[in-house]
């Protein structure tokens, strides 16, 4: 099972302004932090395309451990703004050694002490 999910199929349209996801320890569980705004849950869909546009979508405050050797994922549409940050998250690999990555596709935003790295791409203005 994941932990924080942010999900929104394909073909949304609206807008994400200041959620926050605070103060959680999570163990043991498979991609602790998820935002989808290309979310298939079939496996079948056909032109992913979302109008979801976020802004200060973030998560603070957080300890995890990960099953998967993912830290997050995070997918948004190329066409619309998505904002995210991150500020003070630590998440770890359940076995000692283990993969931990974020994995992410056009998604901007901003870190601040946080482990592993994510691979944001830097805020649009």
């Amino acid at each position: 099972r994941n932990g924080f999910r942010v999900l929104a199929p394909p073909k949304s349209v609206g807008q994400i302004v200041q959620l926050d996801a605070e103060e959680n320890n999570m163990t043991n569980v498979g991609i602790p932090l998820v935002v989808n705004l290309l979310y298939c849950p079939h496996g079948s869909c056909t032109n992913l395309t979302s109008d979801v546009k976020t802004y200060g979508l973030g998560f603070q405050d957080m300890t995890a451990t990960q099953t998967s050797g993912t830290a997050g994922e995070f997918t948004c549409s190329p066409d619309f703004k998505c904002e995210l940050y991150l500020s003070e998250v630590s998440i770890k690999p359940a076995k000692p050694g283990g993969r931990n990555e974020f994995v992410c596709s056009n998604a901007h935003g901003s870190q601040d002490n946080t482990t592993p790295q994510t691979c944001f791409l830097p805020t649009k203005t």
